[in-house]
């Protein structure tokens, strides 16, 4: 587990209904973050959204990995990645099989392939010129949103492999971690189990 070198996870709570990582940091200044849930209920209620924290792209200090649902990564920045190590691996394969990005495995653009230089750009600049590159990135977009909604999912699955039960559509993240610690996940499955899902309800 990566947990050692990431922030206190003390007191932190994962989201069934989302699968969000929430709870209050130990940070200075102190921080709380919001799981989609929180958000939505704050939009929802026209009620204002946190500013965004100092030296941050996004206000999330960790997260658990998108294909086995076990380890804890860093997060925060639009450069992030959402996979552990063995679940990256088994993705890019996948997306260097394919050839192009089927599966994200972060947030910008450029982490996928997808982005345009200065030295690109022809001139004159042809009619068609931008069409490839909005199409790869109405894709990248679909593909970030089918990720997230494989989310709730995922943290069903861990939960059932952990043997954890929720409590008020919530777990204990270290009870999670501590569960992890001292249960085999198969990486391979978890990876095979989020192909499964891609292919039935996902893009191509």
């Amino acid at each position: 587990m990566t947990s050692n070198h990431l922030p206190a996870h003390r007191g932190l709570t994962l989201c069934t209904t989302c699968g969000r990582i929430r709870g209050a940091m130990a940070s200075d200044p102190p921080r709380v973050q919001l799981c989609q849930c929180e958000y939505e209920r704050l939009r929802r209620d026209d009620l204002p959204l946190p500013e965004r924290w100092d030296g941050f792209d996004i206000n999330t200090f960790v997260e658990l990995c998108h294909c086995c649902g076990v380890e804890l990564l860093r997060s925060g920045s639009k450069w992030s990645v959402w996979f552990c190590v063995p679940c990256k691996r088994y993705v890019l394969a996948l997306n260097r099989a394919v050839g192009h990005c089927v599966i994200p495995i972060g947030r910008h653009s450029l982490m996928a392939g997808i982005g345009i230089s200065g030295s690109d750009i022809p001139d004159p600049i042809p009619a068609d010129f931008i069409e490839p590159f909005w199409n790869a990135t109405l894709g990248l977009f679909a593909s970030i949103d089918r990720l997230s909604d494989y989310q709730p999912h995922l943290v069903q699955w861990t939960l059932d492999d952990l043997g954890l039960d929720p409590t008020d559509a919530e777990v204990d993240l270290g009870a999670l971690v501590e569960a992890a610690r001292t249960t085999h996940v198969d990486k391979r499955a978890a990876f095979e189990r989020l192909i499964d899902y891609w292919n039935s309800e996902g893009p191509s």
